[in-house]
């Protein structure tokens, strides 16, 4: 199968894993049964990748899963956050605090030593990432699929294309403002530069008015205070 992805840089991220993150509780050179202490880890299949990639090859990754809002998933937040793996897609679950409506998965791992292999005991029924449904994460504001003469398409979503236009039009306003001509007259033959420029971004004369209003009234304040 072909895939027709974007180029890097329309995209976020590198790399994105969808899948759960477990506490992982390490008894170090000893045994689960009968240790006394354990280091925390974090730990997941699909997030392991994307980790490995941001701290290995300096990638800028990202991580969908689902954690209950408590203390054990804002310390699996910091695990994640010291990996350099970014978290903004993580959906936050209300908890009853005794997990009946969910909670954190864990993860015991024993090490191998000699002829004896490594031990894994997981504890992660009824885990957030497990209650979660696909509603839960705002898919389409990332990305949109679709299949055209049997290949699989990534796109970028209505949503997203409006969002990176505003924010380079932000960018582009604050830059603007920031080297802003000292004088009105300055100022008015910038503004009518600037307009002519949004005549090929707004798609109505209501929006384009709106737009050089605002950018003018931006002017005329950043005027006064650089006068003061």
């Amino acid at each position: 199968m072909n895939l027709n992805l974007r180029p890097k840089e329309e995209c976020q991220f590198d790399a994105v894993s969808l899948g759960e993150v477990m506490l992982r509780l390490d008894p170090g050179e000893g045994r689960i049964r009968t240790a006394r202490n354990f280091r925390a880890w974090e730990g997941g299949g699909e997030y392991n990748v994307v980790r490995g990639l941001r701290r290995c090859f300096g990638m800028k990754t990202a991580v969908i899963t689902a954690f209950a809002d408590n203390e054990v998933g804002k310390l699996m937040e910091d695990f994640i956050l010291q990996g350099g793996v970014d978290t903004s897609l993580i959906k936050w679950m209300d908890t009853d605090g005794i997990g009946r409506i969910c909670r954190n998965g864990i993860n015991f791992t024993e090490r191998g030593f000699g002829i004896r292999g490594a031990v894994g005991c997981s504890d992660r029924a009824n885990t957030a990432i497990a209650q979660a449904t696909p509603e839960d994460f705002d898919f389409d504001n990332q990305y949109e699929f679709e299949i055209v003469d049997g290949k699989l398409v990534a796109s970028e979503s209505e949503d997203a294309k409006r969002y990176r236009e505003e924010a380079e039009q932000l960018e582009k306003r604050e830059e603007f403002l920031s080297t802003a001509p000292a004088t009105l007259s300055d100022q008015d033959d910038a503004v009518c530069a600037l307009y002519e420029e949004n005549l090929a971004i707004k798609e109505t004369a209501a929006e384009q008015d709106d737009a050089i209003c605002y950018l003018y009234e931006q002017l005329l304040k950043e005027g006064e205070t650089n006068g003061k």
